[in-house]
């Protein structure tokens, strides 16, 4: 188990070191006069349950596994403490760090550029994502993970699901904390199918056949 009153301040502490490093590289941008032109993304490539749900480590639907930081520092060109909902995933960097770059995007990349939606330059001429698509590959039994699953996250909904059946559902609206498992429920029928329709439809664009 993970999540114990010395595993949370072990954590905190990590946290309290990236603190100061960020600090000290942005002191340095603002010494040698390049802090407005330079793009500085500050994020992770997961999060930990840390003991909620009473689960330990990575790898599950749950907003404490899938929700991560995303600072992006770049005052060329985006507002001091502007703040935005917008749905990114990591395959969403590479093209929108290149197109805030002025560098080509090249073609048949898994990620969306999402330069317009984060940058102060006018209105958007796309449509913001609705969701982001969720994936992990394999089983951990020990960490409550049955099998590879895959999923989406909507600005209210998760949902993932294993390759012969709904795994998790959660309305994160009215249940924030997703304590409460939608995914057997005959109500939620039309909305589990329409999540498995887009999940099926960007395995095939991506060539992921479980």
């Amino acid at each position: 188990r993970w999540g114990s009153r010395e595993d949370i301040a072990k954590y905190y502490a990590a946290v309290t070191a990236i603190d100061v490093a960020i600090g000290r590289l942005m002191r340095v941008l603002d010494e040698l006069d390049l802090a407005d032109d330079t793009i500085v993304l500050f994020t992770s490539d997961h999060g930990d349950m840390l003991g909620s749900q009473g689960l330990a480590f990575k790898s599950k639907p749950y907003a404490e596994s899938i929700v991560v930081p995303g600072v992006l520092h770049y005052p060329r060109r985006i507002a001091p403490g502007r703040r935005s909902d917008l749905l990114v995933s990591h395959v969403d960097f590479m093209p929108t760090l290149l197109s805030m770059c002025g560098v080509a995007v090249p073609e048949g990349l898994h990620g969306r550029d999402l330069s317009e939606h984060l940058t102060d330059q006018g209105p958007a001429r796309t449509q913001e994502p609705e969701t982001v698509f969720l994936q992990f590959y394999e089983p951990r039994h020990r960490h409550g993970i049955p099998a590879g699953w895959r999923g989406v996250r909507t600005k209210r909904y998760t949902y993932a699901r294993l390759e012969d059946r709904p795994w998790m559902l959660f309305d994160i609206k009215n249940d924030p904390y997703e304590l409460n498992n939608l995914a057997d429920d005959p109500a939620y029928t039309l909305l589990r199918d329409s999540f498995d329709a887009m999940i099926a439809a960007e395995m095939a664009r991506t060539g992921d056949a479980w």
